[in-house]
């Protein structure tokens, strides 16, 4: 008898092999964009290393005939702070520009082009001692020209000024100083679930600390280094606007203005400034001042760097609100916490 036939065996199905190109592919994307960074940072720091031995590119902005002398316009331009920032640090670049301008032969004034909201107290003395150092040295009137906005630490260096021109609706003023601190307890602890516990020496070893709130003793502290700073910054208004503008400033008038920023024709008023005009009066008035009838004026360029290209690509993408959060995040990471800042 012969044994019953077994039903064939279906061989067992063979294991799909998972593809291994697309982990391949992202292997060679991480590894060529972490070349490319890298790349990028040694370029970056090469060329901002070399930033400090170049003296930029000297162009001339209104050329005319049979000059009689130069001006250079400088500009103050960004968040004033002694940082490598998104175009340069400005404090250097004010010196480098300033070391430029004294090398000029027929040099006879300086335009100081100011847009900026301010930024760090420091910074802004730097510069304005620089500048006030340049034109006792040189000798030649400094010409203030404000643009859009020409406040709190902008207006602080404007005071190097014989003159000084806006615009009707220049934002300008805002004197005054801030220190920024922010408390964060509530949403780390009740949302988040993260707490402190900081071991330290003494109470207020951590002063301005964002994770509890600020105690009577440490805002009083704090209050006295704002104090202190805002009656400098008052002192050096009223000597610069000593003798200038159509209405006397005086201490008393300075305090009056309560921090507010006021435009340009608030500003005229109240003796701020002293002409309201644009760029071709601040050149009028530099050569009147100079006692020439013909300049040539000249600015030096700033050569670029890498991360220049990128922040610029990056402002691009950015809509308003999240450039100016980016400002803000810069500044408050990198930079001092007493400021003379305009914020909006």
């Amino acid at each position: 008898m012969e044994p019953p036939l077994m039903p064939p065996v279906s061989p067992l199905p063979e294991k799909k092999r998972r593809a291994i190109w697309p982990w391949v592919l992202l292997g060679v994307l991480v590894l060529g964009v972490g070349f490319i960074v890298m790349i990028g940072v040694v370029v970056s720091a090469a060329m901002d290393a070399g930033l400090s031995e170049q003296t930029g590119r000297r162009t001339v902005l209104d050329d005319v005939d049979d000059e009689q002398g130069v001006f250079v316009e400088i500009p103050v331009e960004g968040v004033i702070i002694d940082a490598t920032t998104p175009g340069g640090n400005p404090v250097t670049w004010l010196a480098k520009c300033l070391d430029n301008a004294g090398k000029e032969k027929k040099l006879k004034g300086i335009i100081l082009r100011v847009n900026s909201p301010g930024g760090g107290i420091r910074a802004s003395a730097v510069m304005l001692k620089a500048l006030k150092e340049f034109k006792a040295k040189h000798q030649v009137p400094i010409v203030v020209w404000m643009k859009d906005v020409a406040a709190s630490g902008g207006y602080y260096v404007s005071m190097s000024s014989d003159w000084i021109v806006a615009h009707d609706d220049t934002i300008t003023a805002s004197i005054g100083v801030i220190w920024n601190t922010m408390n964060w307890e509530v949403l780390m602890k009740e949302k988040i679930g993260v707490t402190f516990n900081p071991v330290k020496s003494a109470p207020m070893k951590d002063i301005g600390s964002t994770d509890r709130p600020m105690t009577p003793k440490e805002r009083a502290l704090i209050q006295s280094f704002v104090d202190g700073a805002f009656n400098e910054f008052v002192k050096i208004v009223v000597e610069g606007r000593s003798g200038k503008g159509a209405k006397p400033v005086t201490e008393a008038s300075v305090r009056a203005l309560e921090s507010t920023i006021l435009n340009g024709r608030g500003a005229y008023a109240e003796g701020l400034v002293d002409q309201l005009g644009y760029r071709s009066d601040a050149i009028a008035k530099l050569k009147e001042l100079a006692g020439i009838k013909k300049a040539d004026v000249i600015e030096f360029k700033r050569p670029l760097t890498f991360m220049d290209l990128i922040f610029a690509a990056q402002s691009e993408a950015r809509d308003p609100i999240s450039s100016e959060l980016a400002r803000l995040s810069f500044l408050y990471s990198e930079g001092p916490p007493l400021l003379v800042l305009w914020e909006r």
